[in-house]
């Protein structure tokens, strides 16, 4: 944030305003410091990254003026898996549904949620099968088909969440 102030300075740039800000979140790597040591699959949004996102809004929302009132967009959320180079565990579609999809649509619509308005799920198109959304077509195009885990996102409705039980 202290870019757009110093940007700000600049006469070309004096008038610069923000619509919104995005930013990634995603679970056993950088973007939100939530490592193995804090949660498995299972358990890391409610152990960690959810905690990160309320904080990530105090700064946003308290403390620095540009973005101060302006709204908040989860732009990438998901498993990455293994393609961040980092130990990452190798979970079944139903434990990232259960664990990361389904925790973080029921926070949205709770009264937990600070702010936060939208959320896109981000996954690589390769590697885990169980962590991806479309299967691979043949060079790439369409039409492409959902997975379960695609299913699932493409049936959330931010006005009506699915609750945070896991299904069996």
């Amino acid at each position: 944030m202290a870019r757009i102030h110093q940007l700000k300075l600049l006469p070309e740039y004096k008038y610069l305003t923000l619509d919104g800000v995005h930013l990634h979140a995603y679970p056993f790597i950088s973007s939100t410091n939530c490592s193995r040591n804090q949660g498995d699959i299972g358990d890391i949004f409610n152990s960690c990254v959810k905690g990160k996102l309320k904080d990530y809004w105090l700064l946003v929302h308290e403390q620095e003026p540009e973005t101060r009132g302006k709204p908040l967009w989860i732009t990438e959320y998901g498993y990455l898996g293994g393609a961040t180079g980092e130990n990452t565990p190798t979970p079944s579609a139903g434990e990232v549904r259960d664990g990361l999809m389904r925790p973080m649509t029921a926070w949205l619509g709770s009264r937990d949620n600070p702010g936060y308005r939208e959320v896109a799920w981000f996954s690589v198109s390769y590697g885990n099968a169980n962590t991806i959304l479309m299967y691979p077509e043949a060079a790439g195009t369409p039409p492409y088909r959902l997975t379960g885990l695609g299913l699932e996102w493409a049936s959330y409705d931010p006005m009506h969440p699915p609750t945070s039980t896991p299904t069996p």
